[in-house]
């Protein structure tokens, strides 16, 4: 039963980072890592998934390429039929000259996974 739960939960979590990368006009994207985190204090949403991916997308009309790492956080209200989604679009690469180091990346990582478990929703009332 889990195993087929979380294939479905992967299934709808590429959607949204697909659904992200269309939205950003991405001209490319991959997955770099998945991983499931358990969330004990709250019984509506037993895990979240957490994804980091890359994406090259060109922004503002410009023709160079940026490259833009993306943290993407699921958490699936099964009972109100809702996917929460929370995401983060970290610039490394700009024609604008903003280089950021994998270090940053890694710190804007671990800061996007604090935010992503401390996530508490306390009226569940606002999904229909």
């Amino acid at each position: 039963m889990k195993c087929s739960y979380l294939a479905l939960t992967f299934a709808f979590f590429r959607y949204h980072f697909e659904a992200i990368a269309h939205d950003n006009d991405a001209v490319s994207f991959s997955v770099d890592d998945v991983n499931e985190i358990p969330i004990r204090h709250n019984v509506e949403i037993p895990f979240i998934m957490i994804l980091h991916g890359r994406q090259g997308a060109r922004k503002f009309n410009r023709t160079s390429v940026d490259e833009v790492r993306i943290s993407l956080a699921l958490y699936r209200l099964e009972r109100k039929g809702v996917d929460l989604v929370l995401s983060l679009n970290f610039p490394m690469k700009t024609e604008d000259a903003v280089v950021r180091t994998e270090e940053q990346y890694d710190t804007a990582k671990e800061t996007f996974r604090s935010i992503a478990t401390s996530l508490h929703i306390v009226d569940f009332g606002l999904f229909p």
